[in-house]
């Protein structure tokens, strides 16, 4: 096993295991509120998938999935929306595209992103605003916050884990 800090297979499992946990708990307000990040339905494409093809194709660090998960959270603080089954696949492709543009210093373009994450270009250009505004353009992430909220992703995926039967976070396939 990787360091769990940077090692690309855990953090995208913690990262996709902690989104599906909270769309799963929110399932009750899955038609409560409409943002722009919302889907008019649930994609049928997978968070693990989603992820999966988001890692495979944007070349981003592995960090910046992490990052997005801050960012996510930091968006459903300011807003008070909870994070859906509809709305979490809009919000991750702009949160990882924005992490990317924080963090690395080679990104692709929002036209490229967009199509990885199944938007249009004006959409995530829309989305991305939308993002930023919400969360007052504050988009830093310190490395003692990314590494309590790796801790706490992990602690969590292991009693995830524990509860289903499970190990460590396992390699992709």
């Amino acid at each position: 096993m990787g360091d769990i800090y940077s090692d690309i297979n855990i953090l995208l499992q913690l990262t996709v295991a902690a989104l599906q946990q909270r769309c799963s708990d929110n399932r009750d307000y899955e038609l409560t509120h409409q943002t722009r990040f919302h889907s008019s339905r649930t994609p049928q494409i997978s968070m693990w998938d989603y992820m999966k093809r988001i890692a495979k194709y944007s070349g981003c660090s592995p960090e910046c999935f992490i990052i997005s998960v801050i960012l996510i959270d930091r968006y459903v603080e300011a807003t008070g929306i909870p994070l859906t089954f509809r709305n979490v696949h809009r919000l991750t492709i702009t949160a990882v595209m924005l992490s990317a543009k924080i963090r690395d210093d080679v990104y692709y373009s929002n036209a490229y992103y967009a199509s990885i994450g199944g938007v249009s270009n004006s959409e995530l250009n829309i989305l991305e605003l939308e993002l930023l505004v919400t969360l007052r353009w504050t988009t830093w992430v310190e490395p003692d916050e990314y590494r309590h909220s790796v801790d706490g992703l992990f602690v969590r995926f292991q009693q995830q884990q524990q509860q289903q039967g499970g190990g460590a976070p396992q390699p992709l396939h």
